[in-house]
């Protein structure tokens, strides 16, 4: 160390240098975060982060969940608009507290809003006739290999596209500098896989740091096509919301929209260049529709916790997006939306504010009644309760669904208005599915099927999946949890996914971290089995697999399980292990081993020629078996222990045909039970044991 000071200008000189740092604290603090950004292990904790980011953000299916939860909210943003209008008309209206810009709203105002959002999708996606024909001249020259000069026609004719290509091109938002891409990665994480950061050189073609430059633009792909999508729905909404601030502040400036041309062009010249505080709400509203706005004093402290515990970002990757989410359905909800502060002042403020926010709770109470009766009618879904939905489930029944005609449709994925849904809907199935005996566990299993709709989000999942694994509290589950983080650390990870499931429809095993990274990449080995011993295939969706959201499912009204659903039994997954006595863990099966064995128990074993199913079907129709008394209020019933009976007598016998096919498996359980007699567990043998001959 003395060497080294000594090499930098010696000890005296250097203790002054670090007094001056230390004398101006944001030259220190920008030099202290300069260092460690240069440091090796924080550019690879940014890489792999991005890494990790752009590979959740992958899957064709996420960009159209986020277009279409950007389109439904746009949609919603008229309606709560034209709600105001409707209330102020009736006589409803809160009187204004605050003035000038606060103005009720008119139905006049909301035609505005929406003829400028359709004017906001034609200038991000509008292309002028210069700008096609410098899109050919454009290709022609990359057809050629000149790709600087490609890139230089581009960026001369930059603004005869419009914003959503530019966006594309940049790989930023051209309306907002706080693209959702951007607030979720954060400042310093941004394009971390370049040469530059690396320290490498990209002056040669066929450099290392060249290499690192392509590899860093193909994994940020993703990235950048989110913040195209949002941007193109942020122009719309800023658009729009200009467009409806220019009519009021022009009626402000006393034109009378009854005068036609002249009214016109002074909204026209407000538009094109609004005050700064027109402009501010505007982006405002633009964030709000694509939950880019910035967090609150919480959010913000939330954010600062997670980014100072060391590997935190990879369990919770996504902050700013989940709570902007949340916090939408929550300013809108009875009850929860007094909690928000904005909210509060919004009521406070009265005028259009106070109008818009009851326009807001209106509708999605609306949503919450229309929920609640649709799921008492078994039209919709929620998340299910108890061991009912469970037996439902492989029959074809789905939760967070809208049943039409005899087929579902899933909601689960249109963020935000699956929200009121999914909350209505398990709430009632709550009541419905639980016996007397589950009552008193409501809120709680509340709780858990609020967190499992949470955790089946893209944002939420990681710390979902974490709390899950720690409150089952085994080793296992901490391991399968870690287990998927070598796949998502590998690039594009939703994307592998996706192409895996549309070549192959049956649902993999996976157990280990490998198994994960295989059926991604070159298909997984085994295939998950039902109860009966049929592959379980992932659901149909509205359209092609890999693009469309939307799962669809129909009822087989199977009758065995439907009784098991009537009476409340799931059948648990079959053991891993055979062989299993006193002394003796058993033999573990393998992945092919276990998956020929669940197909035997459920489907291919047979007992007086019958397999499993119709084995239980043959019970259920005795007359012996349907007097068998049943208790709700007991867990444990005579039907259950019938049942559970017959099913592991199939297990044995599944375990008989299973030793039969694997000689070695066989052996492995021989040699085992060899063993356990002969005292070879680590266990001191008994004295008579010990001193024969068997045990020499």
């Amino acid at each position: 160390m003395t060497d080294l000071l000594e090499g930098a200008g010696g000890t005296d000189v250097n203790l002054k240098k670090f007094e001056m740092i230390l004398m101006n604290e944001a030259q220190g603090a920008n030099v202290v975060r300069e260092t460690l950004l240069k440091s090796v292990p924080i550019r690879m904790h940014s890489a792999t982060l991005e890494v990790l980011i752009n590979g959740m953000l992958s899957g064709p299916q996420t960009h159209m969940i986020n277009a279409l939860s950007n389109f439904l909210v746009s949609t919603m943003s008229i309606v709560e608009k034209a709600g105001a209008a409707g209330i102020n008309a009736v006589g409803l209206g809160a009187k204004n507290n605050i003035g000038a810009g606060n103005e009720a709203v008119t139905a006049a105002a909301v035609q505005a809003k929406t003829m400028g959002m359709f004017r906001g999708v034609k200038n991000a996606l509008g292309i002028t006739a210069k700008g096609i024909q410098a899109a050919r001249e454009a290709a022609k020259r990359t057809g050629s290999g000149d790709f600087k000069g490609a890139g230089d026609v581009l960026r001369e004719n930059e603004e005869e596209f419009g914003g959503t290509f530019r966006a594309f091109a940049k790989g930023d938002s051209q309306i907002d500098p706080l693209g959702k891409h951007k607030t979720e990665m954060g400042q310093d994480d941004v394009n971390a896989i370049t040469a530059e950061k690396a320290g490498l050189s990209d002056e040669s073609f066929w450099s290392v740091g060249t290499a690192v430059n392509a590899l860093g633009s193909l994994v940020r792909v993703p990235g950048r096509m989110l913040i195209t999508a949002d941007d193109l729905f942020k122009t719309v909404g800023y658009t729009g919301e200009l467009a409806e601030q220019a009519y009021n502040q022009a009626i402000r400036e006393g034109y009378n929209p009854s005068s036609g041309t002249k009214f016109a062009e002074r909204m026209a010249a407000i538009e094109k260049n609004p005050p700064e505080f027109l402009r501010k709400q505007a982006l405002k509203v633009a964030r709000e529709g694509t939950f880019t706005n910035p967090l609150g004093d919480t959010g913000r402290n939330l954010t600062n916790v997670i980014n100072s515990v060391p590997f935190a970002r990879f369990v919770v990757p996504f902050i700013r997006t989940p709570v902007n989410i949340l916090k939408y359905a929550g300013t809108r909800t009875p009850f929860l939306r007094m909690m928000a502060k904005s909210v509060r002042e919004d009521l406070a403020a009265g005028g259009a504010r106070a109008d818009l926010a009851n326009s807001k709770m209106v509708l999605t109470s609306t949503m919450y009644m229309m929920a609640a009766v649709g799921a008492a009618e078994g039209n919709i879904t929620g998340g299910g309760g108890g061991e009912k939905t469970k037996a439902l489930r492989e029959d074809g029944w789905q939760a967070y669904s809208v049943k039409v005609g005899g087929t579902w449709y899933s909601y689960d994925r249109l963020d935000p208005i699956s929200i009121p849904l999914a909350i209505a809907a398990s709430m009632m199935e709550l009541g419905d599915n639980m016996s007397s005996r589950q009552r008193d566990e409501r809120a709680a299993e509340a709780l858990v099927l609020s967190l499992k709709f949470a955790g089946d989000k893209v944002w939420f999942s990681g710390v979902i999946e974490l709390l899950a694994a720690v409150s089952r509290g085994d080793k296992g589950s901490l391991d399968q949890f870690a287990g998927q983080y070598p796949n998502t650390l590998i690039p594009f990870s939703s994307l592998r996914r996706t192409i895996a499931r549309t070549v192959d429809p049956d649902i993999k095993e996976m157990h280990t971290a490998m198994d994960k990274i295989r059926a991604t990449t070159i298909g997984g080995d085994t295939t998950k089995i039902d109860s009966f011993g049929e592959k379980r295939e992932h659901v149909e969706r509205l359209g092609p697999d890999w693009l469309v959201p939307i799962q669809t499912s129909e009822r087989g009204n199977d009758p065995v399980k439907n009784e098991l659903a009537r009476l409340e039994i799931n059948l648990p997954k079959i053991p891993r292990k055979i062989g299993r006595i006193k002394d003796s863990k058993g033999i573990e099966l393998d992945s092919k081993q276990y998956e020929r064995f669940q197909i035997l128990v459920g489907k291919e074993a047979q007992i007086d020629g019958l397999g499993l199913k119709d084995a239980l079907a043959r019970t259920m129709a005795d007359e012996e078996f349907k007097n068998l008394h049943e208790d709700p209020n007991f867990k444990g019933s005579l039907k259950e222990d019938v049942i559970f009976n017959i099913r592991r007598a199939f297990i044995k016998r599944a375990t008989y045909l299973l030793r039969q096919e694997y000689p070695s498996l066989n052996q492995a359980l021989i040699d085992d039970r060899h063993n356990v007699q002969f005292g070879l567990t680590g266990k001191p043998l008994p004295k008579w044991l010990a001193d024969s001959p068997k045990a020499q």
